[in-house]
């Protein structure tokens, strides 16, 4: 738990760093350290989807980029001090707010500790980064496995912050960059909560605070592209809600942001909505040449990811098929395109079933199924999100502000019901909408019982409960005090093609076996030449 604990906070410090630098050098006037971070968060994974293209991201790499990171620090090291004094100093926390932090620091920690037992990293995130981290993008590395192909960068920022030892003849892997991501938010949340704790505003804030440390504990082990999507989307709708004085900069900072998300995840496209309400808050229009500026942005952040695209599957955009503009050897047959995009979609309605014709069932169908399948804790989410269209009805000039984004929730609720209603794709979203909720439920309440001491007790009150509840809710082992539990490995056999493959024999899952290891056997799937980096096609004939 000591070591997951250094390298989150050191990963927290370290993407703030680069966000200084980054808002220090194009002069932005942003005061905010979390919307800072994010930002650092965002630069690193757009420069690491360039670099991916024609390097390796491995400790080489690593190493010139810090090397670059301290030079360019050192030529403006008095301005960078002095913004990020003036940051720090405007974000500073009280005794209380600093023992919150603390407690969910040391919490994350704990569960990053124990023995990552998400499926989906040991099926393909390990894999993922490790071909990220050994070869620049493969041509057709769909075809060894759909997954590979959906090419999110969150692998690839994760790629640079990973850390992987042997400890005891056994193989330690951490990925901090989830867990570092979930503190900054907890921090935001908590200076909110700070701001306004003598108001009925606290309830929206320790509301989510509550619903963060329920569900993200147990798997911030992970480099699961779920959770960093869900805590943009609550930092984004939180940002742009709170902040009063809105500028041009901030706005081309939050664009950055959302479209890099977007890279992250394609569900988090409708995060772009929650930009409407902050441009329509800026007191001055934008110019045409900042216009100009804002659309490279997006350009810079969007080429990369539909360069790493083509060369992982051949399409523009992975799985959507109509999307179809070339013609290489190497792009992943359609049949195998619409299946995956299938898969997500009857998965998600009935996760263990996979038979294509379960997607012909009716609503009324599949809903009794889907609903029986899903834990206590998400049904409970989505019943009191189902109260969110009745706050729109409430008079009331704070709730009202909030109209726009009930909205937004709404029609993102909807689309995600019909096409993939998978609760690691709304996570976001449901802990937003389930805090405004909770607020409008407050809002009723007499404004006696919000008084000046209401946040002291709240935030000691919540310590409290989330120390005893750790116990019950986060697997505290002994033996993780000091090192993290070391990596499953299942054992593989080996199969051949043209070239030399493994696959697991307990299961689909490869975790951090040597490359190129596949779910299954597959002889169809063929290496272009004799050298891997070149990539990989399918013999459909």
């Amino acid at each position: 738990m000591l070591l997951s604990l250094i390298f989150i906070v050191s990963t927290l410090l370290f993407t703030f760093w680069i966000g200084l630098l980054f808002t220090t050098y194009f002069q932005c006037k942003i005061e905010n350290w979390t919307l800072v971070f994010f930002l650092g968060f965002s630069v690193v994974t757009v420069l690491s989807s360039f670099l991916s293209i024609w390097l390796a991201l491995n400790s080489t790499v690593i190493l010139i980029l810090l090397l670059c990171l301290i030079l360019f620090s050192a030529l403006q090291l008095k301005a960078l001090y002095k913004k990020g004094i003036s940051i720090l100093s405007n974000s500073s926390l009280d005794r209380t707010s600093s023992l919150l932090a603390i407690a969910f620091a040391f919490i994350l920690a704990t569960g990053m500790s124990n023995a990552i037992g998400y499926y989906d990293t040991g099926l393909y995130h390990m894999q993922n980064i490790k071909w990220i981290e050994q070869y620049p993008v493969i041509p057709g590395l769909g075809n060894l496995h759909g997954r590979f192909a959906f090419n999110s960068h969150f692998f690839l920022s994760s790629a640079l912050f990973n850390v992987e030892f042997e400890w005891l003849d056994q193989s330690v892997i951490m990925y901090p960059l989830n867990a570092s991501c979930v503190l900054a938010l907890v921090i935001y949340l908590i200076q909110l909560l700070k701001k306004n704790g003598s108001n009925v505003f606290s309830a929206l804030y320790l509301c989510s605070l509550a619903l963060i440390f329920i569900l993200y504990p147990f798997w911030v082990n992970t480099p699961s592209p779920d959770i960093i999507s869900a805590v943009l989307i609550v930092f984004t709708i939180f940002y742009v809600f709170n902040q009063k004085n809105k500028s041009i900069k901030q706005f081309q900072a939050l664009i950055l942001i959302v479209v890099c998300a977007i890279t992250i995840k394609l569900s988090n496209a409708f995060l772009v909505l929650v930009l409407i309400p902050f441009y329509l808050g800026l007191k001055t229009s934008l110019t045409n040449k900042q216009w100009i500026a804002s659309f490279t942005l997006i350009l810079i952040v969007i080429a990369p990811f539909l360069t790493r695209n083509y060369y992982l599957s051949g399409y523009l955009v992975y799985p959507i098929a109509s999307l179809d503009m070339y013609n290489v050897d190497w792009k992943i047959p359609l049949a195998n395109v619409v299946e995956e995009k299938s898969l997500i979609k009857w998965w998600a309605r009935l996760p263990g079933v996979k038979n294509a014709e379960e997607l012909n069932l009716a609503l009324i169908e599949w809903l009794p199924i889907w609903w029986a399948k899903k834990s206590i804790a998400f049904k409970l989410l989505l019943m009191t999100n189902a109260f969110l269209p009745f706050t729109l009805l409430i008079k009331n000039e704070r709730i009202k502000r909030m109209s726009l984004f009930v909205v937004i929730l709404l029609v993102n609720l909807i689309f995600w019901f019909i096409s993939a209603p998978d609760p690691r794709f709304i996570h976001g979203f449901l802990i937003v909408g389930s805090a405004i909720v909770v607020y409008s439920f407050f809002s009723f309440l007499p404004k006696s019982i919000f008084n000046s001491a209401s946040y002291s007790k709240a935030t000691l009150i919540s310590i409290g409960l989330i120390l005893v509840t750790s116990v019950f809710t986060v697997d505290m082992k002994l033996e993780n005090w000091l090192i993290p539990s070391p990596v499953h490995e299942n054992t593989i056999i080996t199969y051949e093609n043209n070239f030399k493959y493994f696959v697991p024999i307990e299961d689909t899952r490869c975790y951090n076996s040597t490359l190129p290891c596949m779910p299954e056997m597959d002889e169809s799937v063929l290496m272009r030449t004799q050298n891997i980096m070149h990539g990989f096609y399918r013999n459909v004939k």
